[in-house]
């Protein structure tokens, strides 16, 4: 057969098709042009800022500030415990290590000291002093003002329930208001839940410009 079409072929005149020509043409798949990326400068190092406050340990960066706070911790209570002790012995020597250490440890995860807490508190010192001196002078007013009412004879008073928001930010502020509130005689706090206040009155004079009454003011002022 593959003579008798090659035969054919030559007869008619052309010549037979190669194998390349007998398939069909293939399409060219068009290349997509390259996208060139786009340069991305490289991110800095991890750098460990390490100031006034304690870097966690999942940032990744060695905390040697708390290392060195935790030795002059250690230093203080052991200076303490032989101050206190008025002698020194190898056996008063071990057991202060231990102790001091024991305490510092228990400071630092217990009771969350920090070093902030002892700047905030140097820093806030005046206006604490003025808000102990602002309770002691509204209690004895208030103090005044009930037995005032409690000896007059008039008719029982009418107590009120007043609700308001003290607009500080912090949580202890707001429980140190709550507390200075109950303290002072004729008014007591309901409830407390972060900066909104209820209030039992004895009188409607005691609710008058407790929203913005000088503890609240004195509070604003720390930080």
């Amino acid at each position: 057969r593959g003579r008798g079409r090659a035969d054919f072929a030559t007869l008619s005149g052309s010549p037979p098709l190669t194998k390349a020509e007998r398939e069909p043409p293939r399409q060219k798949k068009e290349r997509e042009p390259s996208r060139k990326k786009e340069f991305e400068p490289p991110s800095p190092p991890l750098t460990c800022y390490q100031k006034e406050t304690i870097i966690s340990r999942n940032s990744g960066c060695p905390d040697q500030n708390l290392y060195k706070r935790g030795i002059k911790m250690i230093a203080l209570f052991f200076i303490l415990w032989i101050i206190l002790n008025g002698r020194i012995t190898l056996e008063i020597v071990l057991f202060g290590i231990v102790f001091a250490a024991l305490m510092s440890l228990f400071t630092y995860k217990v009771l969350g000291y920090k070093r902030e807490s002892d700047i905030s508190f140097f820093r806030n010192f005046p206006l604490y002093l003025k808000y102990v001196g602002v309770l002691i002078i509204e209690i004895i007013k208030a103090a005044f003002s009930v037995m005032k009412i409690a000896l007059s004879g008039s008719p029982a008073p009418d107590p009120v329930v007043i609700e308001f928001d003290s607009g500080l930010k912090t949580e202890a502020q707001n429980v140190l208001l709550a507390n200075s509130i109950t303290l002072t005689p004729g008014t007591y706090t309901l409830f407390q839940e972060g900066d909104h206040f209820v209030v039992h009155c004895l009188i409607k004079e005691f609710a008058e410009g407790m929203e913005d009454s000088s503890f609240i003011n004195i509070l604003k002022k720390m930080k």
